[in-house]
Parts: structure tokens; sequence; C-alpha cells
């Protein structure tokens, strides 16, 4: 009788142990598919910055999507329970919004190729150039950082 009462609580408590091993895995991969959905938006934000800077005429739709893109994004990375246990820091969220809003986003100081032509190349030739490096350097540091939380926090 002993015998089958403690094969009955081996079982029992394997079972558990397991169950709760699952679930702490299946957690720890929608965390980190969470993530990397992320990641996929920030990189998305960088490619339509980029185009957006790029552009002959200033889109106002283009600016709003992506300043709405951008606002999700923040709130996003400061949301509970994931994000907030990535203690990700604000000054990288800022660094990449200024690189990407900067004034550009207000239509009189949109600096489009033809602008500096026409006026005479106020801007540097490569003023364009290092505003893509900017928002490049910008995305990958907060890129970085999220990576390096992810694979300390989920392993």
């Amino acid at each position: 009788m002993a015998q089958l009462l403690v094969s009955w609580l081996l079982i029992i408590g394997g079972w558990f142990f397991v169950h709760r091993a699952t679930l702490s895995r299946e957690r720890r991969k929608e965390k980190r598919e969470e993530i990397n959905n992320t990641i996929q938006e920030i990189r998305a934000i960088e490619n339509i910055a980029i185009d957006f800077h790029n552009s002959k005429i200033f889109d106002e739709k283009a600016a709003s999507s992506l300043t709405l893109r951008i606002n999700r994004l923040n709130r996003k990375l400061q949301a509970p329970p994931t994000f907030n246990e990535l203690k990700i820091p604000t000054q990288l969220m800022i660094e990449f919004r200024k690189t990407i809003t900067l004034e550009h986003f207000d239509k009189s100081n949109f600096p489009s190729m033809v602008q500096r032509i026409m006026k005479g190349n106020p801007y540097p030739a490569t003023s364009i150039e290092i505003l893509i490096r900017d928002i490049n350097s910008a995305t990958d540091d907060l890129v970085d950082c999220i990576e390096a939380e992810k694979n300390n926090k989920f392993p």
C-alpha cells in the first residue's frame, strides 16, 4: 500500500514539475516572439524614415503615419510585462525618435534634394547621408540593446 502511494506521489510530482517547466518555456517563447516582432517594427520604421527623408516632396500623410508608429512603439517598449522586464534605457528610445523626426516633420524645414539644389545648396551635400547614418545608428543601438536584454532575460 505504501509503495503504491509513493508511486502515485512520484507520478503526480513529476507531472507537476514537467507541466510548470513547459508553461515557463512557452511564456519565454511568447515573449521572445513579441520582442522579435517589435524589432521587425523598429526596422520597418527605419526603412520608412529613410524613404521619407529621401523623398523629393514633403508627404504629410507619411509624416503622420511615421509619428503614429513611433508613438505606438514607445508605448510598447515601456509596457509590462515583457518590455518592462527588459529595462530598455529611455535615452535610446529618445535618440531613435529624434533621429527620425528632427525638424524635418515640419514642412517648412523639409530638406529634399530638389530644395537643396534650388536654394543654392544651403545644406551640405552629405547632410542626407549623415541623417541616414544617424537613423541607422540609433536603430542599431536600440535593437542591440533589446537583443542583449532578450538574451539575458529570456534565454
